[in-house]
């Protein structure tokens, strides 16, 4: 199994390689450039070379092959190759390919195809997409013979066997004896699909992981480590997450065993609890415990509460404070604890500030010392002299709600966006 490790690496310049395109408005024009910059170590820089095509698909792959760009309405695709590439031909033999697909239009069934096969977070996507295709013929599952490995809540890498289908042979590269190395990245809230497949003779394989690791790079991603907070010894991997490399720098991906999971600050301690109503995760400088007693100093919590389960009151409530969207909801729950509406709140706390992120997320700010989404009881943060900083979103149909409040110390505040975004851009969720 391949892995994604970028270590010794240090900005190097690789030779920019211009490529023919041709698509459905007619042909444009390949790009110029000057020598690009990538973080690889410099003995893999020697190897490779960007090609890009006039649609802005790009990719690393061996110097001195040869390139051609296709672009229609599902999106744009660059084939790679030591011979020569055209339009639609079924690729043989060594190559990268490089596709991008917009969840809008037509490229929504390609999309809709790689979800439904490795992201199942994003299981609402492929929801919407049968809508209205009642034969449409969707997969289930991954293919049983590719090796899978998560490394984020949007990233997959995978190895589709020699001989084998599977998510390698699911577009341009045709099956043969070699395996094939690839990534798929979900990008954006709608999301678009980035997928790069690589089939590298066997003296030049070495380089795939790289190749691969740029692509994900390109797509706005960074590595964090990863902690495993469940586990007596932590597994030594990291994740990608959509944060710059400064942040990234400073930040690492705590999970907890039920697949919880936030960004904080290197070299913290984090524990979890859970139930049958939701689950916590606690991320915090210091050691983790859990009592009745709100938690002071610098902390990371995230509450998970399953809308359908006697936690929807908690759910109810924050949905009344800063989603109007889904009253509904908070009907429901009023009627079902038989609560007059006098008795439940209504709008956001004076003394939060919000920012909205669609109609299903919205990161808060509780000033310090102030009542508000960061002091409610189950989110068990003191209310202290300094700001609580945080994300409500909405997840699924239910809806289930997943909660992120923290504290951070002056000289770290500015990782908040970070976290937050990340938090947003983690969380699969529909489109209402």
């Amino acid at each position: 199994m391949m892995l994604l490790v970028l270590a010794l690496a240090v900005w190097q310049t690789v030779p920019f390689v211009g490529c023919p395109t041709d698509g459905q408005a007619g042909p444009v024009a390949a790009p110029t450039g000057g020598p690009v910059r990538v973080s690889l170590p410099a003995r893999v820089a020697a190897e490779l070379a960007y090609y890009k095509g006039g649609q802005g698909t790009g990719v690393l792959a061996p110097r001195g092959w040869q390139c051609f760009e296709s672009y229609d309405a599902t999106g744009n695709g660059l084939v790679v190759r030591p011979g020569a590439v055209s339009w639609g031909m079924e690729v043989e033999g060594p190559a990268v390919v490089a596709e991008v697909r917009s969840s809008g239009a037509s490229g929504r069934f390609t999309v809709a195809r790689v979800i439904a096969r490795v992201f199942p977070e994003f299981q609402w996507f492929v929801d919407g997409v049968r809508e209205g295709f009642d034969e449409l013929d969707l997969p289930s599952g991954p293919v049983a013979t590719d090796v899978l490995k998560r490394r984020g809540p949007r990233v997959v890498e995978y190895r589709t066997l020699g001989g084998m289908d599977g998510l390698g042979t699911d577009g341009w590269l045709k099956k043969e004896a070699w395996p094939i190395d690839g990534v798929v990245v979900l990008v954006g809230e709608t999301p678009d699909l980035v997928r790069v497949n690589v089939r590298l003779p066997e003296r030049l394989r070495w380089l795939a992981p790289f190749v691969l690791g740029e692509a994900v790079r390109g797509a706005g991603l960074a590595l964090v480590p990863f902690v495993e907070c469940a586990a007596a010894a932590p597994a030594a991997r990291d994740v990608w997450v959509p944060v710059t490399a400064r942040a990234a720098g400073a930040l690492a991906y705590y999970q907890s065993g039920l697949g919880t999971g936030v960004l904080g600050p290197r070299g913290w301690q984090c524990g979890e609890l859970s139930g049958s109503s939701g689950d916590y995760l606690v991320v915090r400088p210091g050691a983790v415990s859990f009592g009745a007693a709100p938690i002071e100093g610098p902390v990371i919590i995230v509450s998970n509460w399953r809308g359908e389960s006697p936690a929807r009151w908690q759910v109810g409530q924050v949905i009344a404070r800063v989603f109007p969207g889904f009253r509904r909801f908070v009907d429901g729950v009023m009627a079902a604890f038989e609560t007059p509406a006098s008795e439940f709140p209504s709008g956001p706390f004076p003394g939060d500030r919000l920012t909205y992120r669609g109609d299903r997320a919205v990161i808060y700010r509780t000033e310090a010392g102030a009542e508000g989404l960061g002091t409610l009881p189950w989110v068990r943060i003191a209310r202290t002299g300094t700001a609580i900083e945080g994300v409500a979103v909405l997840v699924g149909d239910a809806p289930d709600l997943k909660h992120v409040s923290m504290r951070l110390p002056e000289r770290l505040r500015w990782l908040a966006p970070s976290i937050l975004g990340a938090a947003v851009e983690g969380e699969g969720k529909p489109v209402k």
